[in-house]
């Protein structure tokens, strides 16, 4: 029998980049987010990311057809603003 050695780090978390000119506002990825981390305001152009409930899944960046949504890996976690991040 083999011992499991689980190694998580955790001074670190990615964060979703949005950008809001390849974006159609079409809300796929709010509709697929597993966690609802991402409301999209069409009638404003407005996309906010709740890094909180996000659970990094990137399941939509796979999504996006307008590859408008990135990750950046290794973000501290004490670089993360409070409350939601809001892309115009």
């Amino acid at each position: 029998m083999t011992d499991l050695i689980l190694i998580m780090k955790l001074d670190t978390r990615g964060e979703l980049f949005f950008d809001i000119n390849k974006c159609d506002q079409c809300q796929d990825c709010e509709r697929i987010c597993p966690s609802a981390a991402i409301t999209v305001y069409p009638e404003e152009k407005k996309i906010e990311w709740n890094p909180f409930k996000c659970i990094y899944c990137h399941t939509c960046i796979k999504t996006c057809l307008h590859k408008a949504i990135s990750a950046l890996e290794n973000v501290q976690a004490s670089d993360y603003e409070k409350g939601v991040k809001t892309f115009e």
